[in-house]
């Protein structure tokens, strides 16, 4: 373990694009996580609440069968709760983990053959975006979508770079095409225009 830890801090002090990350990576995490339940909820956050606290999966389910959205982030958060407690802190606490995941997310997963310093302009887009800020801010459903999508992206540009088609790749990008559309209907949409 301290053998991993002192090669990735020999990285850092070598990768300039890696500092940069980094910074840029903490100053988002800042701006996701600060007086997170400064705003008081919403209805649409107090019916997330509302529907994950409930006291089983069956009762979740029962409470969303008349729901229109997919039921991904619903069910998530329903064991989010069973973990934690629900509150509203907690609740965007979910969204901004989510939220903190998307440009880090982007920074691992997208083609090696993609320069460090497109990396990190697209990992500082992602970090410091103030619509995503707020939607990582927000008990819905938007900041874990982003993520999915931005996964689907990083993966559809490897298999881009890719001179031989990768199966492992092409199911991992189903698999998280169908993680996106079961989370909400945009992600659907986002996933069709993949395939």
């Amino acid at each position: 373990m301290v053998f991993g830890l002192s090669s990735f801090l020999t990285e850092i002090k070598k990768n300039k694009d890696l500092k940069i990350f980094l910074f840029v990576f903490t100053l988002g995490a800042f701006f996701r996580l600060f007086r997170l339940d400064l705003q008081s909820p919403w209805e649409d956050e107090l019916f997330s609440i509302r529907a994950s606290s409930v006291t089983s999966l069956g009762d979740l389910w029962n409470w969303m069968k008349d729901d229109p959205h997919p039921p991904l982030y619903q069910t998530l958060l329903y064991f989010w709760f069973q973990l934690l407690q629900p509150t509203v802190f907690v609740g965007r606490l979910l969204s901004a983990i989510s939220g903190l995941l998307v440009p880090l997310a982007f920074y691992i997963f997208a083609p090696v053959e993609l320069k460090g310093r497109i990396k990190v302009s697209v990992s500082a887009l992602l970090s410091l975006s103030t619509g995503l800020i707020y939607y990582s801010q927000e008990l819905r459903s938007y900041s874990l979508l982003v993520l999915f999508c931005t996964i689907q992206l990083a993966f559809v540009l490897k298999l881009v770079y890719e001179k031989e088609k990768n199966s492992k790749l092409c199911f991992s990008l189903l698999g998280i095409s169908l993680l996106a559309s079961y989370t909400h209907f945009f992600g659907f949409i986002w996933s069709a225009s993949i395939f």
